[in-house]
């Protein structure tokens, strides 16, 4: 069953990531990952110099020619036509987070669209700000996973990421989740969920205090063996 209490835009975002810009990039490059920013959420180059890309302005279409589509008022259907592709499902890649069909509608908030990207570009940066700091010179480049809605870089077995929303937390929010994640309370509390440490971004706030968190839950992970 699709999770209930997600925001609306956050809900169909991710929709779109699992029906529309994965896929399509699966189609081409053999790929899922997608691509995240303060601008746009994207398939990235599919391989012809060719891609797709959420923005506050739209659907973008990047080709021989740039076009934009609305994404408020429109179906599910009518992007996947606009890219070309035949259909919505994703073959089973992948477990769907979200059902829907050619006929589910489309209306992004457009300040929660903005908010969003806002969100995933300050992921990105606080990644790479942390790969900047003595330790972490094997990070890897942040990958927005359709499945999960999460933009996120592994250190050393060690998963570093955020998302927007899903039904595990209320509202947007920052994790380090280690692959042998301590129990619950370890590390005087700073592990407080079963995968490992969650905070959410109203409490972090700016990017320096998003980093410090990443930095400071790695740290304890390691101290206990992850």
């Amino acid at each position: 069953m699709a999770p209930a209490a997600v925001d609306p835009t956050a809900a169909q975002l991710h929709l779109l990531c699992e029906h529309l810009l994965a896929p399509l990039r699966h189609d081409r490059c053999g790929r899922i990952g997608l691509f995240a920013d303060h601008q746009a959420i994207s398939t990235g180059d599919l391989g012809d110099g060719s891609s797709v890309a959420i923005t506050r302005d739209g659907l973008v279409l990047e080709g021989s020619h740039a076009e934009v589509l609305a994404l408020q008022g429109t179906t599910l259907g009518d992007l996947v036509k606009a890219t070309g592709r035949m259909g919505g499902a994703n073959h089973g890649i992948y477990h769907l987070t979200w059902p829907g069909d050619l006929s589910t509608p489309i209306d992004l908030d457009p300040a929660q669209l903005s908010a969003a990207l806002g969100f995933y570009g300050q992921v990105a940066d606080a990644i790479e700000q942390l790969g900047r700091i003595e330790g972490y010179e094997e990070i890897s480049a942040p990958v927005l996973w359709p499945e999960h809605f999460d933009l996120a870089s592994v250190d050393r077995a060690i998963n570093i990421g955020g998302c927007f929303g899903d039904a595990s937390e209320d509202g947007p929010y920052l994790y380090v989740g280690p692959h042998a994640p301590p129990p619950i309370g370890a590390a005087e509390g700073r592990f407080n969920r079963s995968y490992g440490a969650c905070a959410s971004w109203a409490d972090l706030g700016d990017t320096a205090r998003i980093v410090a968190f990443f930095d400071d839950r790695c740290n304890a992970a390691r101290a206990l063996g992850a």
